[in-house]
């Protein structure tokens, strides 16, 4: 009786074991999760340039007039003042020229006498000389929001990521270049004859009458320069060359752009703590900046005393525009807590080629075709 008990028992655990086997072990299934990721991240543009063309070029002197319609002409040389209305003037300063002194009917020396003079004014034509302006600043900061879904245990996820950004965008150039060298002369008859007053110390030709000079001419001859280049003979091939004249520069283009994005995203987990990102969309562009170009060839003007005008002139203006591409960004995070992590990410943005913008007597040309942008920050999990 003793053997058939014994099998019943060990057949009874053998059931019991498969039984248990084949039951259905319960693990908790990877949920459906969707959260929200603020990143702040700080970083830098590349690839952003600004070259200088018709470097050097430098219009001439303009006339203004005060509240009462008196005009003044400025020349490198002299001044005219017309009051409104008046086609001749008593206002007027030359350079006298080197004239040999005469002398009176009782033999005493005296200044020569000129029944005209001529006042010129002094521009410069570009060389061709181009030159690429220094970066200054192009840092600033990012601010991006990611909606991501997909299950809890899924080593890659997928999101919808917005962001914007505002970078500086400061550019400058200091320089001196060779540029051709233009004069635009006006002659003024005088009525009557000047006479070189000797006993005046550095007399320059100053006159509030009684001589006079005609200015019926000059309004609209100051309006359309001659544009005469200065001319020398070269000492070596003896050719007729327009003269040179080193034009000195000072560029400076203050201003910041901000960037939008809007693109799907995906995320692939590589270890336990550590992710990498893509993302890629739509982008668009605006930039806002105040530009100042000065072109001055003060010290190079062939005359002796620069005591009425000298040849510079400062443009101030400001200027905007909208641009639209795409942009495409790889990024890699690291999750210190479930909450926190860091990342760090280049993007590489592409955006139509702006038209180059005159400024002054010069033009520009921006080059934000296609920046990048290298940044780092923190990422902050909801």
């Amino acid at each position: 009786m003793l053997r058939p008990t014994l099998f019943t028992l060990l057949a009874s655990l053998s059931i019991a074991t498969v039984a248990e086997a084949q039951r259905p072990v319960y693990r908790p299934a990877a949920v459906q999760e969707k959260r929200w990721t603020a990143r702040f991240s700080a970083g830098a543009l590349f690839g952003v340039n600004m070259t200088l063309k018709d470097v050097g070029t430098l219009g001439f002197n303009d006339a203004f007039s005060d509240g009462n319609g008196t005009t003044t002409y400025l020349f490198n040389d002299g001044v005219v003042i017309v009051p409104a209305g008046q086609t001749t003037t008593t206002r007027f300063s030359f350079i006298w020229p080197e004239l040999e002194a005469g002398t009176d009917l009782f033999g005493n020396a005296t200044g020569p006498s000129l029944d005209e003079f001529t006042l010129s004014r002094y521009g410069a034509v570009s060389l061709g000389a181009e030159l690429e302006a220094d970066d200054a600043d192009h840092t600033g900061w990012e601010f991006s929001y990611k909606y991501e879904f997909g299950k809890s245990k899924q080593r890659i996820r997928f999101g919808i990521v917005g962001g914007l950004g505002l970078y500086n965008l400061d550019f400058s150039a200091n320089t001196s270049v060779n540029s051709g060298l233009l004069i635009d002369s006006h002659t003024f008859s005088v009525s009557p004859s000047i006479q070189y007053d000797p006993s005046v110390p550095g007399f320059t030709g100053s006159s509030l009458g009684p001589e006079t000079i005609d200015v019926t001419f000059l309004p609209d001859d100051f309006a359309s320069p001659s544009d005469i280049p200065v001319t020398i003979v070269d000492p070596i091939t003896g050719e007729t060359i327009i003269a040179e004249v080193p034009a000195d520069i000072a560029f400076e283009y203050s201003g910041v752009v901000a960037m939008a994005r809007l693109g799907p995203s995906i995320s692939v987990r590589l270890i336990s703590q550590l992710y990498f990102e893509i993302s890629a969309g739509v982008a668009l562009a605006y930039q806002d900046a105040r530009v100042t170009n000065t072109v001055s060839i003060g010290d190079a003007l062939p005359i002796a005393n620069l005591g009425f005008a000298s040849s510079s002139r400062t443009t101030s203006e400001e200027h905007n525009d909208t641009l639209v591409g795409y942009y495409i960004e790889g990024l890699l995070r690291y999750q210190l807590t479930p909450r926190i992590g860091f990342h760090a990410s280049m993007m590489q943005m592409s955006f139509d080629e702006q038209a180059p913008v005159a400024i002054g007597d010069s033009t520009y040309e921006l080059d934000l075709s296609t920046p990048s942008i290298g940044s780092a920050g923190i990422s902050i999990i909801f």
